[in-house]
C-alpha cells in the first residue's frame, strides 16, 4: 500500500514539474560543443607530470623488490613503462617515439635473456647485450620526459584556431565563427 502511494505521489510531481515552461532567454546562445575546443595547457605541467610518475614508479619497483613485496614491484615495473609518458597525455598526444624505444628496450633485453641460456660463465655478450636493451628504456624514458612540453607547444598552437559552434534559438538556428588569434 505504501509503495503504490509512493509511486503515484512521484508520478503527480514528475507530471506537473514537466507542464512548467522552461523560462525563454532573449539574447541568442549558443550550444555548447561536445568537446571543449581546449584551453591553454602548462610546459611545465607536464614535464613535472612525466618526472614525477616515472620516478614515483621506480621508487615502488624499487622498495617493492627491496622488500619482497612483489606486487609492488610489478606495479612499479609497469608504472615505468608507461608512467613517463603522462606529461604526453596531458598534452592531448600518445607518446609514440619513447613508448617505442621502451618496448625496443624491453626485446633487446629479452634476447639477452635468452642468450644468457645458452652461454656459460666466461660469455660476456648477453650482459652487452642486456646493457643495450637497457639503454633503449633509459632513452624512451627520457625521450618521453623531454618532448612533453613541445607536445604542450603543439597543444597550444591548435587552441587558437576557428571553431564553428552551432546556434540555436526558439525562433531561428544558425552557426558561429568563433575564433582566438
Amino acid at each position: 500500500m505504501r509503495l503504490s502511494f509512493a509511486i503515484a505521489v512521484f508520478i503527480l510531481a514528475a507530471g506537473r514539474a514537466a507542464a512548467q515552461p522552461a523560462p525563454m532567454s532573449p539574447e541568442p546562445t549558443a550550444a555548447q560543443p561536445t568537446q571543449s575546443p581546449g584551453e591553454v595547457l602548462s610546459e611545465t605541467t607536464a614535464l613535472w607530470l612525466g618526472i614525477g610518475a616515472t620516478a614515483a614508479s621506480w621508487s615502488l619497483l624499487a622498495v617493492g623488490a627491496e622488500t619482497d613485496h612483489h606486487g609492488w614491484a610489478a606495479i612499479g615495473a609497469v608504472g615505468t613503462f608507461l608512467a613517463p609518458g603522462t606529461g604526453q597525455l596531458y598534452a592531448g598526444s600518445l607518446d609514440g617515439r619513447g613508448v617505442l624505444l621502451r618496448l625496443a628496450g624491453v626485446g633487446v633485453y629479452a634476447m639477452a635473456a635468452g642468450l644468457a641460456g645458452r652461454c656459460d660463465e666466461s660469455c660476456g655478450g648477453p650482459l652487452v647485450v642486456a646493457s643495450l636493451g637497457l639503454g633503449f628504456y633509459v632513452w624512451g624514458t627520457i625521450d618521453s620526459i623531454a618532448t612533453a612540453p613541445a607536445e604542450v607547444r603543439r597543444h597550444n598552437e591548435q587552441v587558437k584556431s576557428l571553431s564553428i559552434v552551432p546556434v540555436i534559438q526558439p525562433d531561428r538556428s544558425g552557426v558561429m565563427l568563433v575564433g582566438q588569434f
